[in-house]
């Protein structure tokens, strides 16, 4: 047979060309996200936080350590081990925090003024793939008129429906004493971008007017 046109090194060279192209222009998408999304935090917020993506976190620790802004931080307890990560991050960054079961958010609902939250994509019939539980908050939010805002890089952006999204669903079986059952729980939640008041992207803050339009023109 014929030589192949291409050596295994030069193969493996290019193939980690490709990747450093790709984690650079991530790396470059976060950044400018990052960048518009330090103009959403302003002195004496106090955020409410029900996301773990790098995104938020970094946002939130340049504003206090870079930009010296005082700021609270409502964290919304989700899967001990992600908030963990969350707490850790915004402590060493010495943000003023109070930590809280997500299922007593309407507790503190009237101590907040905004709603940071990330995404693991968005669909094209305008859903947002998130952490779950967090259709419960945004609905609670948008109920209470606290701003709900959403950071994602286009990159997340999906071309395909809700119902092709890779949201598992789990059953468990569960004994307490003498009662046994199945639990059923599932991966990520939707929630609606009607929900959602201003979506930022690397292109910069879309308000809740032009968050469709933005989409459908991105999505095309």
């Amino acid at each position: 047979g014929e030589a192949p046109n291409e050596s295994i090194d030069q193969v493996k060279e290019k193939a980690i060309q490709i990747l450093e192209e790709k984690h650079h222009k991530i790396i470059t998408k976060i950044g400018k996200v990052i960048e518009h999304g330090l103009t959403c935090i302003n002195e004496g917020d106090v955020i409410i936080v029900h996301t773990i993506s790098y995104d938020v976190t970094n946002m939130l620790k340049l504003a206090r350590e870079t930009l010296q802004k005082t700021f609270k931080v409502i964290v919304l307890k989700q899967d001990l081990a992600k908030t963990r990560r969350l707490i850790k991050s915004l402590s060493a960054a010495g943000i003023d925090m109070e930590i809280i079961p997500e299922y007593s958010l309407s507790h503190y609902i009237e101590q907040g003024n905004k709603v940071f939250m990330g995404a693991l994509s968005i669909t094209d019939d305008m859903k947002v793939i998130s952490a779950i539980g967090s259709a419960n908050i945004v609905s609670l939010c948008h109920l209470s008129n606290l701003p709900v805002y959403l950071f994602a890089n286009t990159l997340k952006f999906s071309h395909q429906p809700t119902s092709q999204q890779r949201i598992h669903r789990k059953v468990e079986s569960k004994t307490h004493g003498d009662l046994s059952f199945q639990l059923i729980t599932h991966s990520h939640d939707t929630v609606d971008l009607k929900h959602v008041d201003s979506l930022v992207t690397e292109d910069g803050i879309k308000d809740k007017d032009t968050i469709t339009y933005y989409l459908s023109e991105k999505q095309q």
